[in-house]
């Protein structure tokens, strides 16, 4: 994709988002790339390459309005709030898949410089929380943690992920905060046909483009992780723009919530029939649910105190999406482990979308390997008799698990939607 400098003009009143009093357009992002060369002439990476990691899956800070939609599976409440974040982003994400990094502005709040695209509703933005010199490794001599996010003003979320960077020369922070945004809009305009075992290598490309000649390690145990987080960008909240063009028969979308402020949760292992996850070959489904976050804990761009001090509840939030794999057989099913604070305590998710039957869903305590777990589940009938809305207690903790889905059959464009919400314990008596 070429990236083209928008058309905005710079601090325009009509052309400047209304989420953010004070924000000051500095120029087209894509102006900045002469100064990327510039600032790093000396740049020396000696063949070493800089590492790579997503902290873990993504934040998400929203109201205890919509909190408490997702926590009571409200569908018909979630699906308006859905839609509310898809009028706020649609022509934003749009505008990036039509020009990638040229979509975007630099910007400043409070004197801090990021990079943001916007529009009256909603924004997306690439921002470098920190650089710090190192001494812990002779090849490394920086660290630095960068952003990528998404907020809905309507909707009232907002979505970060982190990245942490361990350099072998400077980087400056206008160049991570570029690095993030040009590979994440990337994503956005491919879909769900990404590869996440490519993000290293995007990464290395792109700097190669803009003249500084770096690559990047990523280890292979985190690459799902990734998976999840470049899911996160890409359907941020379910954006209803991406739906139009999927053109599988059957797709299932799940939702991970951890309302849980004691213990991080870890998705860990699926067995899948007929299904299969977007972005990595291997299959992978791992990544971890921090414990819950108090309000203002998380760290945005400056000058976000105003605008988002009503976002009351944070949590981490993963979500993966199915597909079937064979449209002859047409059907998917799945079983996934959820594990608590690294341990082998925790429980089992079962799913079944059957072609010629209503769907079925079952939680159960404990952990296992999955196949067996979802070969037991199918064999004794375990299945929920209220698929759509349950709740259980699990764990040694005695975590309240709650739950459902939105259609037991026909859902419109064969879409189904689950929500899965780990609560604190003995948040209710079950």
């Amino acid at each position: 994709m070429t990236d083209k400098p928008s058309n905005q003009i710079l601090n325009h009143p009509d052309h400047m988002p209304n989420i953010f009093p004070g924000l000051k357009v500095i120029g087209p992002a894509v102006d900045d790339i002469p100064s990327f060369r510039a600032q790093h002439v000396n740049f020396d990476a000696r063949g070493i390459p800089a590492q790579i990691r997503p902290l873990s899956a993504p934040v998400l800070q929203t109201t205890s309005y919509v909190k408490s939609a997702y926590q009571n599976c409200n569908f018909p409440l979630v699906k308006q709030i859905e839609q509310m974040a898809s009028e706020d982003l649609n022509g934003v994400y749009q505008n990036i898949i039509n020009n990638g990094f040229g979509a975007f502005q630099r910007v400043e709040l409070d004197g801090k410089p990021f990079y943001a695209t916007w529009s009256r509703g909603g924004m997306v933005w690439g921002y470098t929380e920190f650089i710090k010199p190192v001494n812990d490794d002779p090849n490394i001599k920086y660290e630095a943690q960068v952003q990528f996010g998404s907020y809905a003003e309507t909707a009232m979320i907002a979505g970060i992920h982190s990245y942490n960077l361990r350099l072998p020369d400077l980087l400056v922070e206008g160049i991570l905060a570029g690095l993030m945004v040009k590979v994440f809009a990337g994503y956005v305009a491919e879909g769900l046909s990404f590869v996440a075992t490519a993000f290293a290598a995007r990464l290395g490309l792109i700097l190669a483009e803009w003249g500084i000649e770096l690559a990047f390690a990523l280890p292979e145990f985190v690459i799902p992780l990734v998976a999840a987080c470049i899911v996160f960008t890409i359907v941020f909240v379910g954006l209803s723009y991406l739906w139009d063009w999927l053109n599988r028969k059957y797709t299932v979308r799940t939702q991970f919530f951890n309302w849980d402020p004691t213990q991080e949760w870890e998705i860990d292992g699926q067995y899948c029939n007929n299904a299969i996850i977007p972005g990595y070959d291997g299959g992978a489904l791992k990544f971890n649910l921090p414990k819950m976050l108090p309000p203002g804990s998380t760290v945005t761009p400056p000058g976000w105190s105003g605008p988002v001090q009503a976002l009351d509840a944070i949590c981490f939030y993963g979500e993966s999406i199915w597909n079937n794999d064979s449209l002859f057989l047409q059907g998917l099913s799945m079983c996934v482990r959820v594990r608590r604070n690294n341990t082998d305590d925790g429980f089992m998710w079962v799913y079944n979308n059957p072609r010629f039957s209503s769907n079925q869903q079952a939680i159960l305590n404990g952990t296992n390997d999955p196949y067996t777990t979802y070969e037991t589940c199918f064999r004794d009938n375990l299945w929920d008799q209220n698929p759509s809305q349950a709740a259980k207690v699990v764990s040694n903790t005695r975590n309240v698990i709650r739950y459902g889905m939105d259609y037991l059959n026909g859902a419109p464009d064969n879409l189904y939607n689950v929500i899965i919400n780990i609560g604190p314990p003995n948040s209710a008596k079950l």
